[in-house]
C-alpha cells in the first residue's frame, strides 16, 4: 500500500538484463538498462502520487465508509426476517440494501474496508438465497381463472364484447421480445407430466459349465471330513487294545506322540478324545510314577465310571520336552502313535 510508506519501495539492483526479443544478456551499464531502470522509478512514483492526491484514502473519508459499511451490515441483519417472507416489502428492502452496498462499494480502496463489503455481501447472499429456497415449488397456476382475468381485463362491459387482442398483445410484447408467428392451439392446457421410467440393466449372463449348489459341496466336503475321522479314530483304537494286551501300564504319550511331526502328535490327541467322548478309551493318573496312563475300557465299564472334562494345552516348546523324555521309548521302534 503505497498511500502509508514513509519511505520509496527498495528496488531490487539485477547485475544483468535479460532482453527477450534478442535472448541477449546486457551488463550493468548497458544503455538499455538504465532506460528500463528510469521507467521502473517514474511508474512507481506516479502510482504513489495518484493514491496519494485520491481522496477516498483521507482518514476521515474511510472512517466515515467504515462507519456507514457497520450501519448497513447491522440493518441488513435486522432485516433477515422480512427478507425470507417472500412478499413484495421483503424484495423491496433487499433491493434497497443492495443498492446502499453498491454505492458504498464505490468508495472502498483500502483492503479494511474491503473486508467490511465482503463480510456484509456474504451475509446478504445468504439472506437472499433462504429466500429463494422458501419458495414452493409445488404452486400451480389455475389457467381457467387466468383466462377470466384476461377476459374482464381487455374485454368490454359486455361479455359478448370481443377480446381487445391488440392491447393485450401490446402488453405482452414486454415480454416476449420477438417476431410473430402464426401458431396454432393443440391439444389440452393442462398437461400431466409424464414419469420417465428407469431403464433397467440386465447383467450380461455368461455361458459357464455345470453349476453345483454350494451348500451341496460342503456337505459332500464335512462328509469327506467326517469318514477320514471316523478312519482315523478306529485305527487309533485298535493300536489302543494291541498295546494293552502287552502291557496294562500305557503311556498316554507313546499312544498319541509322534517325535518326528508335532502336528501329528496334535491330530493323535484329537483322535483320541474322541475314544474318550464315545466311552472306548480313559485316562488316569498312575499313583507311582504320577504319569498319564491311557487304557481302553468296556461299554459296561465306561458307563460306571463318572466322566470329567479337562483342557489339554501343548506348545511346541512342551512338545520338545516330551520328546527328549520319551525318546528312549522308540528307539527300539516301539512308537505306537506312527504303526498302521
Amino acid at each position: 500500500n503505497l498511500s502509508h510508506t514513509t519511505k520509496p519501495p527498495s528496488i531490487i539492483t539485477p547485475l544483468f538484463i535479460i532482453s527477450s526479443s534478442s535472448s541477449s544478456i546486457y551488463p550493468l551499464q548497458h544503455p538499455l538498462f538504465i532506460h528500463f531502470l528510469s521507467l521502473q522509478i517514474m511508474s512507481s512514483n506516479s502510482s504513489r502520487t495518484s493514491i496519494q492526491n485520491d481522496p477516498r484514502t483521507n482518514t476521515e473519508t474511510r472512517r466515515k465508509l467504515r462507519k456507514d459499511y457497520q450501519k448497513l451490515y447491522a440493518e441488513t441483519l435486522d432485516a433477515h426476517k422480512d427478507i425470507i417472507k417472500r412478499d413484495r416489502d421483503g424484495t423491496k428492502q433487499l433491493k434497497s440494501i443492495l443498492q446502499r452496498g453498491n454505492q458504498l462499494h464505490e468508495s472502498i480502496v483500502h483492503a479494511r474496508e474491503g473486508a467490511l463489503d465482503a463480510q456484509w455481501f456474504t451475509t446478504t447472499s445468504k439472506y437472499g438465497s433462504e429466500s429463494v429456497q422458501r419458495i414452493e415449488e409445488t404452486v400451480v397456476w389455475d389457467i381457467d381463472e387466468f383466462a377470466r382475468k384476461l377476459c374482464s381485463k381487455y374485454r368490454g362491459d359486455s361479455e359478448d364484447d370481443p377480446i381487445d387482442w391488440k392491447a393485450l398483445g401490446a402488453y405482452t410484447s414486454q415480454y416476449y421480445r420477438r417476431a410473430p408467428v402464426l401458431t396454432f392451439m393443440n391439444g389440452p392446457l393442462a398437461l400431466e407430466a409424464k414419469i420417465r421410467k428407469k431403464a433397467v440393466r440386465k447383467a450380461k449372463q455368461l455361458q459357464t459349465g455345470k453349476s453345483v449348489r454350494p451348500d451341496e459341496v460342503e456337505l459332500e466336503k464335512e462328509k469327506h471330513n467326517a469318514e477320514e475321522s471316523s478312519k482315523h479314530v478306529a485305527k487309533l483304537h485298535k493300536r489302543l487294545y494291541k498295546a494293552y494286551r502287552h502291557n496294562d501300564k500305557l503311556s498316554f504319550w507313546r499312544i498319541v506322540l509322534d517325535p518326528n511331526s508335532f502336528t501329528k502328535t496334535i491330530e493323535n490327541i484329537f483322535y483320541y478324545s474322541f475314544l474318550v467322548k464315545d466311552g472306548n478309551a480313559g485316562l488316569r493318573l498312575d499313583e507311582g510314577s504320577a504319569e498319564i496312563m491311557a487304557a481302553p475300557l468296556a461299554q459296561t465299564e465306561a458307563e460306571g465310571h463318572e466322566r470329567h472334562q479337562s483342557i489339554l494345552r501343548l506348545d511346541y516348546e512342551t512338545y520338545l520336552k516330551i520328546v527328549d523324555q520319551y525318546a528312549p521309548l522308540f528307539v527300539d521302534g516301539m512308537n505306537l502313535s506312527t504303526q498302521a
